[in-house]
């Protein structure tokens, strides 16, 4: 069950830790940063990693969606996550 708890003191807002249904990864040259989701949308991981701890951390993740800017080296990295199982997407952006 889902359990939140709220603490007026601090301000925190503290979620049990649930499934990551969905990732978003900007794509760098040598830094990637994530962002996770479970199915409520809320915040599960939040990570600035580099490329053989990104491998290493969406090889460990259940499958799930994953969304990464569409640039030069989005189309190897779509066929890696796919690899590990994850449904990819990619995001143009536009102006």
């Amino acid at each position: 069950m889902y359990t939140m708890i709220d603490s007026c003191k601090t301000g925190w807002t503290i979620y049990e830790k649930r499934e990551i249904k969905v990732v978003g990864i900007d794509l760098g040259k040598t830094s990637f940063h994530l962002h996770a989701v479970d199915d409520r949308g809320h915040t599960q991981m939040t990570k600035k990693q580099t490329r053989n701890q990104l491998k290493a951390t969406m090889s460990n993740l259940s499958p799930c969606l994953v969304g990464i800017e569409a640039c030069a080296g989005a189309h190897d990295w779509a066929r890696r996550l796919s690899g590990y199982g994850h449904e990819v997407g990619t995001l143009i952006d536009t102006l």
